[in-house]
Formats: structure tokens, C-alpha cells, sequence
């Protein structure tokens, strides 16, 4: 894969601020659940699709996160190589 040397840390930067965004919806979701001991509370279809939505956002930053990190090792061989 070819990327220029900002395509990956600004695509990155997106995918925090979008797992951000996600994980700050789920805990104003879970904040205004109940809070009742011993009471059983049943995750609604839009509760399930916020984890969903962290999940996916949460996989997304690390896949990027390796890209970078091969990225980085790449330079560093390409530089010493030179």
C-alpha cells in the first residue's frame, strides 16, 4: 500500500476523534440507564448498536495504529538503507 506521509496519521486522527464521538454516546447511554441494585436491565436495539459502533471504532483505530507503526519501520529501514 502507498500512502503519502499524512494519509495515515490524518486518517487516524479521524478514526480517534469518530471512537471518541462513540464512546462518548455510549456513556451518556449508559449514564441514563436506571440505577437500581439488583435490578436486571435489558440492553435496547439502540444500546446494542452504540457497542457496536465503539467496537467498530475501537478496531478501526488499531488496524490504523499498525499502519502507522509499519509505516514508521519503513522510513526507519529506508533511512538507514540510504
Amino acid at each position: 500500500m502507498t500512502t503519502t506521509d499524512d494519509t495515515v496519521p490524518g486518517t487516524l486522527t479521524l478514526a480517534l476523534a469518530s471512537l471518541d464521538d462513540a464512546c462518548q454516546d455510549l456513556d451518556n447511554a449508559v449514564l441514563a440507564l436506571p440505577n437500581s441494585r439488583g435490578d436486571d436491565i435489558m440492553a435496547s436495539p439502540k444500546l446494542v448498536a452504540l457497542l457496536f459502533r465503539v467496537v467498530t471504532a475501537r478496531r478501526h483505530v488499531r488496524r490504523l495504529e499498525l499502519e502507522v507503526k509499519a509505516e514508521i519501520r519503513n522510513q526507519l529501514r529506508a533511512s538507514t538503507v540510504s
